[in-house]
């Protein structure tokens, strides 16, 4: 019988001796999903309380599913120490930005811990402030990664797009249908049915008849900038062109939550937006993404989707070639401005570019700025209705070699240069723009 509770209390040594963290006595056969749901399969022969090594290699905990974290640490640890159920709390915390159900499951951790072990409780609270800690250092180390620059600035060819015979264009409608319900299901673990026009796929978690009133004016902002660029009868090529202005559709997403929206922005398209950030055209390849946080302000929300409307119609507009920044800004300005002509937005917007003009504002340093170098800024609003008022001034009194001069530039050629070529030098504009709106408002 003694020789039993001997042999019993060694099996118990030996288990504690393998269940503590380092080198296992015999190697564990092991599967589990990585957080991006990659599996992996092998044999774990160490471990400890940042992750695991075997025949796979090393794995932070905090690489792996939240529930496979979960289940696996429990097979290692010894169940019986409260300090490693705070271990496992202190990892399923660092997870919860990329897994939900992380936190609860720390939560579990951390009951156990406390029932083991009532006096742990100090420990818990500082493996809470551990975590966060982590997960801040985290979130800033990815933010230095991220892109901080408008995805305008970005370059691209003169090569014209290439037209897609309908089976293409159906195609690739499908193909934006399944890119946007992807983004969206890897932010809000839902999915959204789209309203859908002729050009637009709309998602958003609003009430769909607010929806609807969007998508209408996103429509009526194609038509308008249509009628300041008009299709070229005498070119053929232009006209094809001008017949099929989105691969597919254009997919527009507007959030509620602030804070999905910037996930959205950081996550799926590797971009840093400033708090103040309404709205954001992605162009990605041949395709345009328009991402939306539904903000408090209506009039502010319905400009920027107008705006980076327009920009993502102008991506497609011939060749992905950008104009000038004040041009490009300006054509957005403009545009938005005669979809919401009675907007707080307009008025206010034409107000700043008056004022501007009229307190000797520099009108060349603003026909200077450049997305490239980041001079051209979003917040810089009194620069964009700068802009939007030079477009109003060339498309009233030149409409026809406006238009010439839009080709030109989207087909390579240096804006100045092109100015010259179909409207006047830049001085001479400059010049006409200040003097006339001096005194025409």
């Amino acid at each position: 019988m003694h020789r039993a509770i001997y042999a019993k209390l060694a099996g118990w040594a030996a288990a504690i001796c393998m269940l503590a963290p380092g080198q296992l006595e015999t190697p564990l056969k092991v599967r589990f999903h990585l957080a991006d749901g990659v599996e992996v399969r092998g044999d774990l022969t160490i471990w400890d309380s940042a992750g695991i090594d075997g025949s796979f290699g090393r794995r932070r905990w905090t690489e792996l599913k939240a529930d496979d974290a979960w289940r696996l640490y429990q097979r290692v640890m010894d169940p019986r120490s409260a300090g490693q159920w705070v271990d496992l709390g202190r990892v399923l915390l660092q997870m919860v930005d990329a897994d939900r159900d992380a936190a609860e499951l720390a939560e579990r951790a951390f009951k156990r811990a406390l029932r083991l072990d009532e006096v742990i409780g100090p420990t818990v609270e500082q493996a809470r402030q551990d975590a966060a800690q982590a997960n801040r250092a985290r979130q800033e180390e990815a933010a230095q990664k991220l892109s901080t620059a408008s995805p305008e600035a970005r370059p691209w060819p003169a090569d014209p797009w290439p037209i897609l015979t309908q089976p293409e264009q159906q195609a690739a409608i499908a193909e934006m249908r399944a890119d946007a319900e992807r983004i969206i299901l890897e932010h809000l673990e839902a999915t959204l049915e789209p309203l859908e026009t002729d050009h637009f796929l709309l998602y958003s978690d609003v009430p769909r008849p607010e929806a609807a009133r969007w998508i209408m004016q996103l429509e009526k902002v194609y038509e308008l900038l249509r009628r300041v660029l008009p299709p070229a009868d005498h070119s053929s090529n232009r006209a094809a062109m001008d017949a099929q202005d989105f691969w597919g559709k254009a997919v527009v997403v507007v959030l509620k939550d602030q804070a999905q929206f910037r996930a959205m922005e950081s996550e799926s398209f590797k971009h840093l937006v400033p708090q103040s950030t309404v709205g954001v055209c992605h162009p990605v390849g041949p395709k345009v993404f328009i991402n939306l946080h539904r903000h408090d302000d209506d009039a502010a929300l319905e400009w920027s989707m107008a705006h980076e409307t327009v920009h993502g119609l102008m991506h497609r507009y011939q060749t992905p070639v950008r104009l000038p920044a004040w041009a490009n800004e300006g054509i957005a300005e403009y545009v938005a401005g005669l979809v919401l002509r009675d907007s707080p937005m307009a008025k206010a917007r034409r107000k700043e570019a008056l004022e501007f003009i009229r307190n000797g504002g520099d009108v060349n340093a603003i026909l200077d700025r450049r997305y490239a170098d980041q001079t051209w800024l979003p917040q810089d609003a009194n620069a964009a209705a700068v802009g939007s008022l030079l477009i109003e001034l060339l498309t009233r009194d030149q409409p026809t070699r406006f238009v010439q001069w839009v080709d030109q530039v989207k087909s390579g050629d240096d804006w100045e240069q092109a100015l010259r070529d179909r409207l006047t030098s830049r001085a001479k504009l400059a010049d006409a723009f200040v003097q006339f709106y001096k005194v025409n408002d």
